[in-house]
C-alpha cells in the first residue's frame, strides 16, 4: 500500500504529484513484470516449437539478456 500524503503540511499540488509518480511506479512495476512472465514462456515454449530457435535466441530480444539458451 502507497504511503498517505494526505496528512503532509505540503502544497496541494506537490501532494497530488506525488500520488501521481507513485501510481506511476506501480504502473512500472506491473510492466516490469509483464515483461518478465513473457520473456519466460518465450523461453520455455519457443526452442520445441522452431527448427532455428537456438540460433534466434542467440541474438538479444524479448528475454533478459544474460540468460542462454543452455548454460555454460
Amino acid at each position: 500500500m502507497a504511503p498517505s500524503l494526505a496528512g503532509s503540511s505540503r502544497n496541494p499540488v506537490e501532494v497530488a504529484l506525488g500520488k501521481h509518480m507513485l501510481a506511476l511506479l506501480v504502473h512500472l512495476g506491473a510492466a516490469c513484470t509483464a515483461a518478465d512472465d513473457f520473456a519466460e514462456a518465450v523461453e520455455e515454449a519457443f526452442p520445441h516449437q522452431y527448427p532455428d530457435a537456438e540460433v534466434l535466441l542467440s541474438f538479444p530480444g524479448p528475454r533478459h539478456p544474460t540468460r542462454r539458451l543452455d548454460p555454460g
